[in-house]
């Protein structure tokens, strides 16, 4: 049951489903009905008002349809590269959103974000590394808790001070418009 379209078909209380797996992971899987995905390992990571917190958290997503925020965000960087900072600071703020709505529900945002951080770093213990960049079996899945996801990637270059896109483009022979920076 590793992929979220397998998801619907568990047995449900509400609008929560549990799946019986060791492995720490929590999202909200939009549809008709909405569900909260959680794995009993996830639940075991964390103390009960904690746990509260985080479906309050994946709550927020469902009811707000964060979704299809996320979903606007990402067709319009995938239009224009331009805007994948956007989209990327855009699923910070869905984030943060949720953040607040769980802080509304349970009346403790510092909870909140115990909850969400504790989570955030039991998924990441437990993911494991293997076709991660082809989404394989064994890739670690990325849930809402997760603020990881929401860092910039590595600058081009290599990690050399002052190479980056401008001086390649000025460097690559037969560019269309060589020698200006783009």
């Amino acid at each position: 049951m590793g992929r979220r379209g397998d998801c619907r078909d568990l047995p449900a209380t509400g609008d929560l489903a549990v799946l019986d797996d060791p492995a720490p992971t929590a999202f909200a899987l939009p549809g008709i009905p909405g569900r909260i995905v959680v794995s009993s390992g996830m639940l075991q990571a964390l103390a009960p008002d904690e746990r509260r917190a985080l479906l309050a958290h994946e709550r927020a997503h469902l009811q707000r349809r964060h979704h299809l925020f996320l979903l606007v965000l990402q067709l319009a960087s995938a239009v224009n590269p331009l805007l994948r900072p956007l989209a990327r600071a855009g699923g910070f703020a869905l984030e943060r959103w949720a953040d607040e709505e769980a802080g509304s529900v349970v009346a403790d945002r510092s909870l909140v974000a115990r909850a969400v951080a504790r989570a955030a770093l039991a998924t990441k213990r437990a993911a494991q590394p293997a076709l991660a960049a082809t989404g394989g079996p064994g890739a670690p899945a990325r849930t809402s808790s997760s603020r990881s996801a929401h860092t910039l990637p590595p600058r081009p270059g290599h990690g050399v001070p002052g190479l980056d896109d401008g001086v390649l483009c000025q460097s690559c022979p037969g560019r269309p418009g060589n020698g200006s920076i783009v």
